[in-house]
């Protein structure tokens, strides 16, 4: 798979110090991981892993228990980012968001806001910030109306459908093209059920440029080409 035609960047979730494999988005149920890329649940040996696989510029990061309420994994985070200086992190961890450095880009998903998400985000302006939009099965988590002023949005957005994610099910397809073509101008990032390398090609196709791996990588449907 040639990354000139989609970028791909490698998805690490963390829950209580360990890398775990999501899976329909039931966090409480992830294991940790173990799977023909790495078998090795600690989160160091999964960034080698994926580095190993391809000289990726950028990782996802989610620390879970930060997302559910219930501590956070930052030790682990400063830890990636001193092993690993030149890889940029987009760190999702909820609300309040990481700051961002140089070397970390804050995600903020709408299942973090609330009622009054336009105050909450105003600060942000000023800052390079991707917006999450966090779909399930009953549709967008988080304010609904965060659907209909796209004024506050930046300009990456993640399309995150969380029941599709680790399903091996493809992607939203009408969800991301509707998006595509509702909101041209801005970056679009897709995320959730990415298959394989004819998956990435049809993404590419509706103009989505950039896509959130995991499962694919990790049980070797997608092999990004290592350059020599």
């Amino acid at each position: 798979m040639e990354l000139e035609t989609m970028e791909l960047i490698p998805v690490l979730d963390i829950r209580s110090g360990e890398a775990v494999m999501a899976r329909h988005g039931q966090r409480r149920h992830y294991r940790p991981l173990r799977t023909p890329l790495c078998s090795d649940s600690n989160p160091l040996s999964v960034v080698s892993a994926f580095l190993d696989l391809h000289p990726f510029e950028i990782l996802y990061l989610a620390d879970l228990d930060a997302l559910l309420k219930t501590g956070d994994n930052g030790i682990i985070i400063s830890r990636i980012r001193q092993r690993f200086p030149r890889l940029h992190l987009w760190v999702d961890r909820g609300w309040p968001p990481l700051r961002p450095t140089p070397t970390i880009t804050p995600v903020i998903g709408s299942e973090s806001l609330g009622a009054d998400w336009k105050t909450a985000i105003a600060p942000w302006a000023a800052y390079s910030w991707i917006l999450s939009l966090d779909f399930g099965t009953t549709g967008l988590y988080g304010p609904r109306d965060l659907l209909q002023e796209a004024a506050y949005w930046p300009s990456s957005v993640i399309v995150m459908t969380l029941d599709r994610v680790g399903s091996r099910s493809g992607p939203d397809w009408r969800r991301l093209e509707d998006f595509r073509q509702q909101h041209p101008a801005k970056s679009w990032i897709a995320a959730g059920g990415i298959r394989d390398p004819l998956d990435l090609a049809r993404l590419k196709s509706l103009g989505i440029g950039r896509a959130l791996i995991a499962s694919a990588l990790h049980d070797g449907s997608i092999r990004p080409e290592t350059p020599n």
